[in-house]
């Protein structure tokens, strides 16, 4: 069975004959389309149709195009998020086949990417105007993300969550030379500035994983750390959304965790990476909630205990 379609019209080649599925405008904003009209050829109905695999060819082409009107609604849950005013409806409904229930997963621990003073340097201030003196900064984004992450903390710890910090190994024998977490050039780092910020300091139950690369899973315990507490979920909050927070996210997918990320806690020195990073990982390795209703889960589970 081969689907095609575009705007307003869907078609379906099938044994016995072509399918065309028409969806009916409606006047209503919240809903493109009211109605799925389906016109079958005369040597469809007279066989194939009448055989439980045509039933089945035909349920997908329901499910397809339901996919798509679902995808093109503006009050779609699943797509309202940050990346609205950056991502075309076209590419959305490229990534419908993504589409399903999200949510955080059992048994979930926090895992806090790289909240260290170094990004927060020069204040809550426009990144091109911060950078130029500190160029490890996330300036305002970085200020802008404090408050909803201290009321993911809180929210974590009150449910009795593990809670487990990321950060720079800053020990002269523990790499080579010339070993980054990143390719980026000419700027030496105070290992004063890899402390994680005091609002969210590390109590004596928590653990911090010092790393040499991006990912908080790369060459550390992290993984058997977690295995071992029984975890089977992550809730991943910090920085930058497009490099430290992206790659700790696909390698938790990649070893069996369910992820999620926490939207107004992950940040990154560009709006646009923040937003079209999020996006995608959404749609592939995680679910990205808003603190809201991470909170709102968390406190089920306090409630629950």
């Amino acid at each position: 069975m081969n689907f095609t379609g575009r705007a307003g019209q869907a078609s379906c080649a099938c044994a016995g004959g072509p399918a065309n599925a028409r969806m009916i405008p409606t006047a209503d904003p919240k809903l493109r389309f009211m109605a799925i009209e389906f016109t079958l050829s005369p040597s469809l109905l007279r066989g194939a149709w009448h055989t439980e695999r045509a039933k089945i060819r035909a349920d997908l082409i329901m499910q397809k195009a339901a996919r798509i009107v679902q995808a093109r609604s503006p009050d779609d849950p699943f797509e309202d998020h940050c990346w609205k005013d950056v991502i075309p409806d076209d590419v959305i409904e490229l990534y419908s086949n993504y589409r399903r229930e999200v949510g955080v997963g059992p048994s979930p621990a926090l895992v806090a990417i790289d909240l260290y003073e170094l990004v927060y340097q020069g204040g809550a201030k426009p990144v091109p105007q911060v950078m130029k003196v500190y160029p490890n900064s996330c300036g305002e984004h970085a200020w802008a993300a404090i408050a909803p992450t201290k009321r993911l903390f809180a929210a974590a710890r009150a449910a009795g969550l593990p809670v487990f910090y990321s950060t720079g190994d800053t020990r002269p024998q523990s790499q080579p030379k010339n070993v980054r977490a990143t390719r980026r050039q000419g700027v030496r780092i105070d290992r004063e500035l890899y402390a994680i910020r005091p609002e969210f300091k590390p109590r004596p139950e928590d653990v911090v994983i010092t790393k040499v690369r991006a990912s908080a899973f790369f060459g550390t315990p992290l993984a058997a750390h977690l295995t071992q507490l029984g975890v089977q979920s992550v809730i991943v909050c910090g920085e930058s959304t497009s490099g430290c927070v992206r790659a700790s996210a696909v390698d938790a997918y990649s070893l069996g965790f369910h992820v999620t990320l926490v939207e107004e806690c992950c940040f990154d020195r560009s709006p646009l990476s923040h937003k079209v990073n999020l996006f995608d990982m959404h749609h592939k390795y995680a679910d990205v909630l808003h603190v809201d209703e991470v909170v709102r889960h968390l406190e089920g589970l306090r409630a629950q205990a």
